[in-house]
Formats: C-alpha cells, sequence, structure tokens
C-alpha cells in the first residue's frame, strides 16, 4: 500500500498540472486563407448566352482584393451580337465581392447605377473562373448566360 501512495501521488500531480496548463487560456485559433480566391492582374474572358452563342470577349483586370472586396475594370474587345444588353459600356470599372469559405466571386460590371447591370457570378479555380452572368433590371434578371475568365498576367 505504500507503494501505492509513491505511485499515485506523482500521477494525480501530473494530470492536476497538466489540466492548468492546457484549460487556462480562453483563446482560440483559427487558420484562415490569407489570399482572395482571385488573383490580381488581367484575365480574358467570355459571354456566352443561353444558348451557348458566344456574345462577346473581353479583358478583366482585378485590381485590388481586400477583406471580401475586389475592384478592377474590364474592356470588350469583340463583340459579336448587336444588342447585348447591360453593354452600352464597352469598358469602366467594376466592383464585387469574395468568399473565401465557397471559393466564389461577384462582379457588378456597372456599380455605378442601380437598373442596368450585368452580375458576374463564378466559381474560382487555380487560374480561372468560371459561372454564370445575368443582365439585372429593376424588375429582376432578364437574360443569362454563362461566362469563362482564363487568368493572363
Amino acid at each position: 500500500m505504500a507503494n501505492m501512495k509513491f505511485i499515485l501521488l506523482p500521477v494525480l500531480l501530473s494530470a492536476v498540472l497538466i489540466f492548468n496548463a492546457c484549460g487556462g487560456s480562453n483563446t482560440t485559433t483559427t487558420i484562415k486563407k490569407s489570399k482572395a480566391p482571385v488573383k490580381i492582374g488581367i484575365y480574358d474572358f467570355s459571354l456566352i448566352d443561353s444558348v451557348g452563342i458566344k456574345l462577346a470577349d473581353g479583358t478583366l483586370n482585378f485590381k485590388s482584393a481586400d477583406k471580401n472586396k475586389i475592384t478592377g475594370n474590364f474592356d470588350v474587345t469583340n463583340q459579336y451580337a448587336d444588342n447585348i444588353p447591360g453593354l452600352f459600356n464597352k469598358s469602366g470599372d467594376f466592383e464585387g465581392q469574395f468568399s473565401l469559405e465557397l471559393n466564389k466571386v461577384s462582379v457588378n460590371m456597372n456599380p455605378k447605377v442601380a437598373d442596368a447591370n450585368i452580375f458576374l457570378n463564378g466559381d474560382c479555380y487555380q487560374d480561372s473562373i468560371i459561372g454564370t452572368w445575368n443582365y439585372s433590371t429593376m424588375r429582376g434578371p432578364l437574360n443569362t448566360g454563362v461566362f469563362k475568365a482564363f487568368y493572363r498576367k
């Protein structure tokens, strides 16, 4: 029985010390992605209508990605259809947001106007963004299709 006291006392003391060392902190550590799911730089993009006809090509230049906001500008270099809704401006600034958790991006191609906007919503991959676009007015989305963007530099 005396030997049991000498063994039990160090085990209990060790358990108390370990419990106090591990349980004494109220802080937690979370690991967050530090980069936006889109690369800063130029992407070549295409807008395709709902039946698969290419409507336009151009460039998206992502200039900044901070917190969950993105900004940049765009240029439509080739327009294959005469009247693409929402592309009355063939170049301009865009604004948007991204989700690190979902690896998605959403871009408003005409952020200064409330009722005539093309929105790009896509999944971000290593060097591309693939998703949908829609032309939206006060009445809601009128035209939709696919958009693809590939990182150039």
